[in-house]
């Protein structure tokens, strides 16, 4: 699930979803960073790029496994009635629907909707379209065409993918990097109790070289 995040059809593929990433990129990294300010805890990181790194990597994985339970259970459906003569032309209409899921678009779809929720009001062009929008607009609509298609059975994109990412992201905007900032005081403390056992590793060996 993690490999194919990274992969793509096609280099106009890569293309659009390189040119997504660039625009909303920078944004997810300031709303990081506020985050990050906002901590219970006061860990400061000198740059959000490992929380970044982490979320889109996290983002694409929970939307890698959303598409991949979708398909799983039209799989399910595929096997439980491909032998049953009533059901063979279903069957085979929902084979030809399981397609390999290829691309970012679920962690950028994660990108923006953290966006939208950060920054509602924000107007963003989408491409042909020719007038702005707000961003909070631009992304409810972008989820009703992706249900739609799953609704229509439209094959074109990785409508499951795009509502796994568009879900992940309101969950980190609600977590608000909580979640971030208690694995930073979790890692903290196992850095301290290191260098504690290092200190006194170092005093007993000094001791030992005094007595000797």
């Amino acid at each position: 699930m993690l490999t194919s995040v990274f992969s793509h059809a096609s280099l106009m593929h890569l293309g659009f979803n390189s040119l997504a990433l660039i625009s909303f990129s920078s944004a997810a990294w300031w709303i990081l960073q506020d985050m990050q300010n906002r901590a219970p805890s006061g860990l400061q990181e000198a740059t959000p790029k490992w929380h970044f790194l982490a979320f889109y990597v996290a983002a694409g994985l929970a939307s890698s496994y959303v598409s991949h339970v979708a398909q799983a259970s039209r799989l399910r459906f595929v096997l439980r009635n491909i032998a049953r003569p009533e059901r063979a032309a279903a069957a085979m209409k929902a084979a030809a629907s399981i397609k390999p899921s290829l691309g970012a678009s679920g962690a950028i779809y994660a990108t923006v909707a953290l966006t939208a929720f950060y920054y509602p009001n924000t107007a963003v062009n989408i491409m042909f379209i020719p007038i702005a929008v707000p961003i909070g607009a631009a992304v409810s609509g972008m989820v009703a065409l992706d249900i739609l298609g799953i609704i229509r059975g439209w094959q074109m994109f990785d409508h499951w993918a795009h509502l796994g990412g568009a879900a992940f992201g309101a969950l980190a905007y609600w977590d608000g990097g909580r979640t971030w900032d208690w694995l930073k005081q979790m890692n903290k403390g196992k850095v301290e109790q290191r260098v504690k056992a290092a200190v006194e590793q170092m005093e007993q060996e000094h001791s030992k070289s005094k007595d000797a």
